[in-house]
């Protein structure tokens, strides 16, 4: 946010999202940004949520993420690892991750993305050790040191992912869309909120396709998250308190 100190995650994202908006990289606020990120290492340490972004965009290996396993999705309920078992908006977020992390899905490379690779990197894109920045977080985005449990745990997972079946893969991302295609069902193509709404539509668009009506209902719904103010694009956390209106005033009719 505009208050907030500039971090690698903020400075990446809104850089590509510029940049992908037409902005060109000789633009002065590109070559401040540039210089920022650059300063704080470059785009290798942005945080887990950011290297997901990254690799769907072809800006990033998915060998330097952290897995997100839709695996899990097959375990039973009762264990506490069931992504059934995540705070909501965890939960709701990994469903799409995962199937798109399981797809190893990238979107097509263009001439832009190749620019990009070379913009938002401190050294060049294809010397990269990937897998050395699984666990590469900048300082300036580190809130909370991830905890050795965390980091073993995630070496476990990278090992998983070289002896997992095929079909059970296979099965895991059906399942991982499986709930994913439940909540657009749910809300009307709303989502619970706007991340896992972005991440859904790119979910929507690689296993239905644009032109499927779950796709265009999701793309529908688009004003409900997002619209313009006098500072500017804005996004809502919710679509509005009508909801809360109608409890309160039920209430207030009741005990008056």
């Amino acid at each position: 946010h505009s208050e907030g100190i500039s971090t690698v995650f903020g400075t990446t994202i809104n850089y590509v999202t510029l940049r992908i908006l037409g902005v060109g990289p000789d633009e002065e606020p590109m070559i401040k940004a540039r210089s920022t990120l650059h300063k704080l290492g470059g785009a290798a340490g942005i945080p887990a949520w950011g290297k997901f972004w990254m690799a769907v965009l072809g800006l990033y290996k998915y060998e330097g993420m952290n897995p997100v396993p839709p695996e899990l999705t097959l375990l039973p309920y009762a264990l506490p690892v069931h992504p059934g078992r995540f705070w909501i908006h965890t939960r709701q977020v990994y469903f799409s991750m995962a199937y798109l992390y399981g797809k190893r899905f990238v979107t097509e490379e263009t001439q832009l993305i190749r620019q990009l690779r070379e913009e938002i990197y401190v050294q060049p894109f294809h010397s990269i050790n990937w897998t050395s920045n699984r666990n590469k977080v900048a300082k300036i985005d580190l809130y909370t040191p991830v905890g050795k449990l965390m980091v073993v745990a995630n070496y476990a997972l990278v090992a998983m992912e070289s002896v997992i079946p095929a079909w059970i893969r296979e099965k895991a991302v059906a399942e991982a869309l499986k709930q994913v295609l439940m909540e657009e069902e749910n809300t009307h193509g709303l989502c619970l909120a706007p991340v896992n709404y972005a991440v859904n539509i790119m979910v929507l668009a690689v296993a239905k396709g644009k032109e499927s009506l779950e796709y265009k209902r999701h793309i529908d719904r688009l004003g409900d998250a997002m619209w313009m103010s006098d500072h500017g694009l804005m996004v809502n956390g919710t679509n509005g308190s009508q909801l809360w209106d109608t409890s309160f005033a039920v209430q207030a009719a009741v005990e008056s």
